[in-house]
């Protein structure tokens, strides 16, 4: 997927001019002004690309769902493929959180093999993902409020989690561990908070300079990701990419939290290894975790798979009975 740097530019003004506590209006698109926001008096259907609320359609355009059945797009046929491409993988994370109204836009991208593997067994993953995948993840990066680990990814690879491979602005660092203490090993990022995020229970001394601030937990396991998420809300993080890893990926997953997946998958089988997302073991098919509004992108040698799980009956239990 190739993004041009006038297009990246505007969707990063884009991104700044969008207002997370207000609802949004249509959007239009044009090669020349770019996204622009739709006054409700002008006519529809002169746009070359037009995101809206509702399955409209206008006439001579190509209408799609992008993200909840609530995004939609409508777009020339004509119109550049490469750019149609654009849109769909990241306007709806610049709109997903006015999308989900008061609960935060999760974002999971991870690189795995044909054979849903992250790394060898010797935890070898350097690097599964090509170039384009590399620079994608930085792109989702700059979309983002947030960017977060849990505590085995933080160990292993002591990430920045920056934006370095794009222009755009820096996500705070979202780093979920109870056991990670070396904090003179992590690397310092500038123009970026790091939040650590750990249960009360655990000490943690406040002179390490490389923590800006420190989001404790005192709630049972099933309510644990919700209280965070509300809590990262009120310091103005209201979307988030998950870039791992498994146990934390699916942890989110199994509270039924994730509304976008996002898997590159290489060209490449490992036979063994460590698998992408890990859950508590099923029997039966039905009980699998399943993705609709499915879309491919071509990134390469390699393509990513774009979804929305579906939030099965036991959680839709569970979460009436937390409410």
């Amino acid at each position: 997927m190739i993004v041009q740097d006038l297009v990246w530019q505007q969707l990063l003004d884009l991104k700044q001019t969008i207002d997370c506590r207000k609802p949004w209006r249509d959007i239009s698109y044009t090669k020349e002004n770019g996204f622009n926001f739709v006054n409700p008096e002008e006519p529809k259907g002169k746009f070359e690309i037009l995101i809206h609320k509702g399955a409209s359609t206008f006439s001579g355009m190509k209408t799609k769902s992008l993200f909840k059945n609530e995004i939609y797009l409508s777009y020339d046929p004509s119109f550049c493929n490469e750019a149609i491409q654009v849109i769909k993988n990241y306007c709806p994370i610049l709109l997903g959180n006015l999308v989900v109204e008061n609960n935060t836009f999760i974002i999971v991208h991870m690189a795995q093999t044909i054979d849903g593997k992250i790394c060898t067994c010797l935890g070898k993953s350097k690097w599964i993902g090509n170039e384009e995948n590399l620079t994608h993840a930085h792109r989702l990066r700059a979309m983002v409020d947030g960017v977060l680990v849990g505590g085995k990814t933080v160990v292993k690879d002591l990430p920045r989690l920056n934006v370095r491979h794009v222009k755009g602005a820096n996500p705070a660092r979202l780093l979920l561990t109870n056991s990670f203490n070396e904090w003179d090993k992590l690397p310092v990022v500038e123009n970026a908070k790091t939040i650590l995020i750990r249960s009360k229970d655990v000490t943690f001394s406040s002179a390490h300079s490389v923590i800006d601030d420190v989001l404790e937990y005192d709630v049972t396991d099933e309510d644990k990701l919700h209280y965070i998420l509300k809590e990262l809300k009120k310091r103005g993080i209201h979307t988030i990419l998950v870039e791992g890893g498994p146990s934390t990926v699916g942890s989110f997953l199994s509270a039924g939290l994730v509304d976008w997946l996002q898997l590159h998958i290489a060209p490449i089988v490992f036979g063994s290894g460590k698998s992408c997302i890990s859950m508590n073991e099923i029997e039966e098919v039905n009980e699998g975790y399943q993705i609709k509004n499915m879309f491919h992108t071509s990134m390469g040698d390699a393509f990513m798979l774009t979804g929305e799980p579906l939030i099965n009956e036991k959680i839709l239990s569970d979460l009436e009975n937390l409410f």
